[in-house]
């Protein structure tokens, strides 16, 4: 049994440092996204709105973030699940949905987003099917020669 218990509360450290990298990094980026949300409005690239949601999710995040390593790190032992426990894992929870809600406010951005490839033939002598297209421009057939066959 006590074995079990090890094994336990090793799974549960290793989730809890994970966690806590995660959400720590992942609020940094949200800060840093939202900063530069904030500086793109002033030149009327975003709106205000989305500078404001993307505000309020990252203190969010911010908070729920601190709350579980707090209540997660004090709350992780042999007892039962306690209430500082239960706090911890909907913090984690709380800023789990934070990570996709944030996601969630770069829609309209990416809807005015376009990708266009176009493949340009290589070389008509190339004997490999994988090397015959580029996205570089040929400007004479002999300066682009990769085979010296």
């Amino acid at each position: 049994m006590k074995l079990i218990l090890q094994v336990n509360n090793f799974y549960s450290v290793m989730h809890i440092i994970g966690a806590a990298l995660l959400f720590t990094s992942g609020a940094a980026y949200c800060w840093t996204q939202t900063f530069t949300t904030y500086q793109l409005t002033k030149f009327n690239v975003n709106v205000k709105s989305v500078f404001t949601a993307r505000l309020v999710i990252s203190s969010v995040l911010t908070l729920s973030t601190l709350l579980f390593l707090i209540c997660g790190g004090l709350g992780y032992h042999d007892k039962p699940p306690d209430t500082v426990l239960i706090v911890g894992n909907l913090a984690e929870w709380l800023a789990a949905w934070c990570f996709g809600l944030f996601g969630l406010t770069f829609f309209k951005e990416f809807q005015n987003l376009s990708l266009k490839v176009q493949c340009i033939p290589r070389c008509s002598g190339q004997k490999s099917d994988a090397l015959k297209y580029s996205t570089i421009p040929v400007s004479g057939l002999d300066e682009n020669n990769m085979d010296s066959d």
